[in-house]
């Protein structure tokens, strides 16, 4: 008997052990598995591996009755002299719900940890996502950084929000600093050409063949009760569906650069660079090639380094002479000498130039890929001009009263039938002053000929039916060449008849670049394909971006540095045409079925039943 319990003392002193080897270490099973080995080298295994300083085990205390069974007769008939014994352990009932307990609570414990682990995980990355979909917000709605820092500051009062940053400016990443250069007479900072097609190439689906740009120099004031305006360098790339206008260059001062050439240097080098080695974007090189410089005559005249456009050798077009009459200089007459690239770099006419410019180191032609640009030529220019000489010109041009009204009036009314492709509706003229450019080419190509017709004279609605007409022509993106030549025709008709009509003294720059209009679209393309509307719209996204008067030009590097992700979201373009508003009123065709809906969206354009009988593009 006592042989037998000094081994019961042996094993609840080596159950003691191993309980102690479960804390210490991680647990490798759900329960705890006696092995059959030697019993003495067991125990010193079991000792030298626990830490003294840290575990003890009281193998003194009273040990309990045992409450197992012995499970295996050969070990139990082996002889007292034997070194050790194999011994294989049955537990009783209690023991196992015991020892079992204790490896299920360590289990537990570690699936717990795991589980928290992976709750930590998922918020880290729940909480990045919503940390960039509120960067995302802020952005898309433009709220300023004081609202955003606000709302920052009641977020963070939650406790699962309380990673988010406390201001506006860690959110957004808004730099801590911005290179400036002073130069001409003003600040000046170069965004970079590189920078902007890179920034272009995010959005599209596969590389192109090659980038074609179109690039825009004019001038922007930031309000009207200061001096204060930019002169921007804006690039687009023409070849790429839906890509937006970035800013190359950006110049601040309270007048125009003083010297045209420092302002241009650093677009004409990166052009120079880009066109000669591309744009490698992974493995591909991809070859940059200037399509166009879109200006208005001004910034034209300022850049190219000639004549503005109230000096008599101010055509960039042709050789003719203006005329001074009346107060003024016009340009009457259509049959001049015209330019040539080569002309202008030997500067055959010098009365045309008033320097040498920096553009001259670019490889375009001078001529023809600086086209006139048809928004503030037509649209601004020539078409402003007919509606104010209707209205305030000459008598034997000049509306009566009640036409002037019931034009106004009919402009208006048509509004309601003006489909959402058209970004403003019509308005009275008498807000002519406040028109966009977009109002008068809705008036030229679309509302001008339906109201006209019953108010105007014959021979002068006959008139503007060639400008009408001539411009649809150029604007058609599949326009064919015989178009363009008739367009080109009617032109040309229609300056000698304005002078005929309304006085040689009011064939203006803008009346005279009409006869030079067609030939742009023979060599550029349509119309559309290089105005300057995308730039015009772009300029007030970045008027907006200045938001007090103190330091703008850091102002506009901030923000077009912040708006950095809005270029990373994945473009959708989906030309699948969409239903909505189900409905089963009608009417069908014959014995056709299946499912009706009130509205379908086509790729450009949406269409709406409002009656039965009735469906509008809107």
């Amino acid at each position: 008997m006592a042989e037998i319990g000094e081994r019961q003392f042996r094993r609840v002193r080596k159950r003691r052990l191993e309980a102690c080897l479960e804390l210490a270490a991680p647990l490798e099973a759900d329960v705890l598995a006696v092995s059959c080995v030697p019993h003495a080298k067991r125990q010193r295994e079991c000792e030298n591996s626990v830490p003294r300083t840290t575990l003890t085990v009281d193998v003194s205390a009273p040990v309990p009755s045992p409450s197992f069974a012995y499970g295996d007769d050969r070990c139990a008939q082996r002889s007292d002299n034997e070194e050790s014994a194999c011994v294989s352990v049955q537990s009783s009932q209690g023991d196992r719900e015991s020892g079992h307990g204790r490896g299920d609570g360590r289990l537990e414990q570690m699936c717990a940890s795991a589980d928290v682990t992976n709750d930590e995980a998922q918020h880290d990355v729940d909480a990045v996502d919503f940390r960039r979909s509120l960067q995302l917000w802020a952005l898309e709605s433009k709220s300023s950084h004081k609202a955003v820092t606000s709302l920052l500051g009641v977020l963070r009062k939650h406790k699962c929000l309380a990673s988010l940053p406390s201001t506006a400016r860690t959110l957004l990443k808004t730099p801590k600093s911005t290179h400036v250069l002073t130069m001409a007479g003003g600040k000046f900072h170069h965004f970079g050409l590189e920078a902007g097609l890179r920034q272009a190439l995010q959005s599209c689906k596969e590389l192109p063949t090659e980038l074609v740009i179109n690039v825009n120099v004019d001038g922007l004031p930031i309000s009207k009760s200061s001096k204060g305006h930019f002169w921007l360098i804006l690039g687009l790339v023409k070849n790429l569906k839906g890509a937006a206008p970035f800013v190359i260059s950006a110049f601040f001062s309270d007048s125009k650069p003083t010297d045209a050439n420092k302002f241009m240097r650093k677009f004409v080098e990166e052009l120079n660079a880009l066109g000669t080695s591309g744009i490698v974007v992974g493995t591909a090189r991809i070859p940059v090639r200037l399509n166009a410089l879109v200006c208005d005559a001004p910034a034209k005249a300022f850049v190219l380094c000639i004549k503005h456009h109230t000096g008599y050798y101010s055509c960039s077009k042709c050789t003719i002479k203006g005329r001074y009459r009346k107060k003024r200089v016009c340009f009457p007459g259509t049959k001049c000498a015209l330019r040539t690239d080569r002309s202008v770099r030997r500067k055959t006419q010098w009365q045309h130039h008033t320097g040498r410019s920096i553009l001259a180191a670019l490889p375009i032609d001078l001529v023809k890929d600086v086209p006139l640009d048809y928004m503030h030529l037509v649209c601004l220019g020539v078409v402003h001009k007919l509606i104010v000489l209707w209205f305030h010109g000459p008598k034997k041009v000049r509306l009566g009263r009640k036409v002037r009204l019931a034009l106004s009036k009919r402009n208006v009314a048509l509004a309601q039938f003006v489909p959402f492709e058209f970004n403003r509706k019509p308005r009275s003229l008498a807000e002519l002053d406040r028109w966009k450019a977009t109002e008068f080419r809705f008036f030229l190509l679309y509302g001008g000929p339906v109201l006209l017709s019953s108010l105007l004279p014959d021979h002068m609605f006959q008139h503007f039916l060639m400008l009408h007409v001539a411009i649809t022509l150029l604007s058609m993106p599949s326009v064919t060449p015989s178009e363009v030549q008739y367009a080109g025709q009617l032109l040309d008709i229609f300056v000698l008849r304005f002078a005929a009509i309304y006085g040689q003294h009011h064939v203006s720059h803008n009346v005279h670049g009409l006869s030079h209009l067609a030939a742009d679209v023979e060599h550029l393309g349509p119309l559309d394909s290089w105005s300057a509307f995308p730039f015009e719209n772009y300029m007030s996204t970045l008027k907006k971006m200045v938001r007090k008067p103190e330091f703008p030009l850091e102002q506009l590097c901030n923000r077009l540095a912040e708006q950095a992700p809005l270029f990373e979201k994945a473009v959708k373009v989906d030309d699948r045409p969409l239903f909505s508003g189900p409905h089963n009123r009608g009417p069908l065709i014959g014995p056709c079925q299946g499912q009706q809906f009130q509205k379908v969206k086509l790729p450009g354009n949406v269409f709406l039943m409002l009656e039965r009988r009735t469906a509008v593009a809107c």
